[in-house]
């Protein structure tokens, strides 16, 4: 199973190029993962498996979780069929 989950809302200041600062905020390679490993920046919402250590910075606040189960790359025939069943 995996999640949705964003960075926590940060203060971006922007540069004095005008650019907005990106930041890595969460990092982890576990099989578990999709790809094998976990990215989450500033910038997006990733989707990432619910490691101890996800959780761990869910927990701290860190990351935020904006949907619960996601269907991975492994499950995305069997997420179709649930919504058409739901659309029923």
């Amino acid at each position: 199973m995996t999640i949705v989950v964003k960075a926590r809302d940060y203060t971006k200041q922007p540069a004095k190029n005008g650019r907005v600062k990106h930041f890595v905020i969460f990092y982890e390679r576990n099989k578990a993962h999709p790809d094998g490993v976990a990215f989450v920046d500033s910038s997006k919402a990733a989707q990432v498996a619910r490691t101890p250590k996800v959780q761990a910075a869910i927990t701290e606040g860190k990351l935020v979780v904006v949907k619960e189960d996601a269907p991975t790359e492994a499950q995305p025939q069997a997420a179709k069929e649930t919504k058409k069943a739901k659309d029923k």
